[in-house]
């Protein structure tokens, strides 16, 4: 078998500078992941608070439609964010009240 590479030199995933901005932008997924998994956030909620805590120094009291617009986030996942997992899953609006059944 020959010892000649596949593809000649300067082509490949290597060779594109988008390849190596996705395998930056994973490792730093994963970083932020790991280092969010101590006081059990998601990046969605890390970035939701950050958004909230950025936008509450131009704004006393924002609305959940202003941190929507203020973050980019799409406003059905934003309200799924506020309403949280488990009261989702259960299909209730208030996390204290359970679903009707």
């Amino acid at each position: 078998m020959s010892d000649a590479p596949l593809l000649p030199s300067g082509y490949g995933p290597l060779a594109s500078p988008g390849h190596h901005m996705l395998m930056a932008a994973q490792a730093w997924r994963r970083e932020l992941s790991g280092r969010l998994r101590t006081p059990d956030l998601r990046p969605t909620q890390f970035d939701t608070i950050g958004a909230l805590g950025l936008l509450s120094h131009s704004i006393p009291d924002p609305t959940q439609q202003q941190v929507g617009d203020f973050s980019g986030m799409d406003r059905m996942m934003l309200s799924k964010l506020v309403v949280g997992p488990s009261s989702a899953a259960s299909g209730s609006a208030c996390p204290t009240r359970p679903a009707r059944g």
